[in-house]
């Protein structure tokens, strides 16, 4: 509170307080400290003294149980471009080219049995010369091709005629053993 031409001493106020308890005011005036008699009572009601009003009183909101789901969309929002699923036992296949349900897959390639009879009788014939060891191999021969024979009937595979050559063959290289071994006992050796 100094005058406007800055000197550090108090201006003097031409207003004189009436009690000397008050600073002279110089524009800005505090509010007072002490209580005035001007000041409202307080009242029993529940206003505050600054004149808000209290917060109104919290209502939880009410708890609205879920509808049990029905496994139907609200109208308007199902798939428009599907059917109705088919009813138990209606259905009429899947997908295009599966009308044979889950059976054994189409065989592919050829009997393992009728490649393992036409080998058999093939290493046969040689060994026929060789102490008559192709006898076993041509029975070989002949067992697998019958039994590939029969596989081949059942499943469908290829290589049938793989098994009956390889049946021949083994059938042949038994039939010179057989007649190799009635000369060699005939001559005695």
């Amino acid at each position: 509170m100094t005058s406007s031409d800055n000197d550090p001493r108090p201006a003097e106020s031409s207003d004189s307080a009436p009690s000397g308890s008050e600073p002279p005011s110089a524009g800005h005036e505090a509010p007072p400290i002490e209580s005035t008699s001007d000041a409202p009572e307080p009242s029993l009601d529940d206003t505050p003294a600054h004149g808000y009003a209290p917060p109104p009183a919290y209502h939880p909101p009410t708890y609205v149980p879920p509808t049990p789901a029905t496994g139907f969309p609200p109208p308007g929002y199902g798939a428009p471009g599907y059917p109705p699923p088919p009813q138990y036992g209606e259905y009429s296949g899947g997908y295009p080219g599966a009308e044979y349900g889950y059976g054994a897959p189409a065989p592919q390639g050829n009997n393992g049995l009728a490649i393992g009879s036409l080998v058999a009788s093939l290493i046969a014939i040689p060994l026929i010369f060789a102490c008559f060891a192709g006898t076993v191999a041509s029975i070989v021969a002949i067992v697998l091709g019958i039994i590939a024979l029969n596989q081949i009937k059942t499943t469908g595979q290829s290589g049938k005629e793989m098994a009956i050559a390889g049946t021949a063959i083994g059938a042949f290289g038994l039939l010179i053993s057989l007649i190799l071994m009635v000369i060699v006992a005939a001559a005695g050796v």
